[in-house]
């Protein structure tokens, strides 16, 4: 029953840091997609 356990925890843990890595490949993309936006926002603003 212990390692029954180890494996429950272990297989938590394995989704856990996959939910992480995937909220941080969103986050990293929406802070990608605004840096694009501010850079095509100030390219604007200079021609102006």
């Amino acid at each position: 029953m212990v390692i029954g356990n180890w494996e429950l925890v272990i297989g938590n843990w394995e989704l856990v840091i996959g939910n992480w890595l995937t909220l941080n490949y969103q986050l990293s993309t929406v802070n990608y997609q605004l840096s694009t936006v501010n850079c095509q926002l100030s390219t604007v603003n200079c021609l102006i």
